[in-house]
């Protein structure tokens, strides 16, 4: 029981960091998702009317500000090691407690690297998605048609941001509730919640 724990422990300082700093991530997209979307736009239709005066060749690079968290590696790997066939049932025990646990526990979003990467829209996962585009390289667009593909990308950019909140309320949920559990002493989780309701 005790490795399970210090396994718990381990596991909840490395998903409270990678929180507080994808939540930062986060709170830069919104703040670029009108001007990101014409960067978006710009490669999945490239034919279309300009303003040459005003064109300026678009890349996903102009935005820096994106970063690599690097202990979602850890979580990942954390995740899958309490998943893992000789501690499932004792991590299922903890889940079965509280519904916080029983919604990480069960979370799919956690097995894979690649795809939280990419729903927690960090430096590799937002390059991952601006490189999958499909590119309509075929159909012109005019300037009217094109301002309805940038409010459908914003509608889609929409769509991302909630997928990211669920799972970080997820997250969230889950470290506050453990934290209480093995009596962790610590206000990196109070300071994430603040920071992601906006009350800091």
């Amino acid at each position: 029981m005790e490795t399970i724990i210090d396994m718990q422990r381990e596991f909840n300082v490395n998903l409270g960091k990678a929180i507080y700093d994808s939540i930062e991530n986060l709170q830069y997209f919104i703040n670029i998702q009108e001007s990101i979307s014409e960067t978006w736009i710009e490669k999945k239709y490239p034919k279309h009317e300009r303003d040459k005066e005003c064109y300026r060749e678009a890349s996903i690079e102009d935005y820096p500000m994106f970063k690599n968290v690097i202990s979602l590696e850890r979580v990942v790997e954390d995740f899958n090691k309490l998943n893992s066939t000789k501690y499932r049932s004792v991590f299922l025990t903890f889940a079965r407690s509280n519904y916080e646990f029983i919604k990480l526990a069960t979370s799919f979003e956690l097995k894979d690297l690649a795809y939280l990467e990419m729903i927690l829209l960090t430096e590799v996962g937002i390059k991952n998605r601006y490189k999958s585009i499909n590119v309509d390289e075929y159909t012109e667009y005019t300037k009217d048609e094109m301002e309805l593909k940038k409010k459908e990308q914003l509608d889609s950019f929409s769509y991302w941001t909630l997928e990211a909140i669920e799972i970080l309320y997820v997250c969230l949920r889950y470290c506050d509730e453990m934290n209480s559990l093995l009596h962790i002493n610590s206000d990196k989780i109070g300071r994430t919640l603040r920071m992601f309701t906006g009350k800091e």
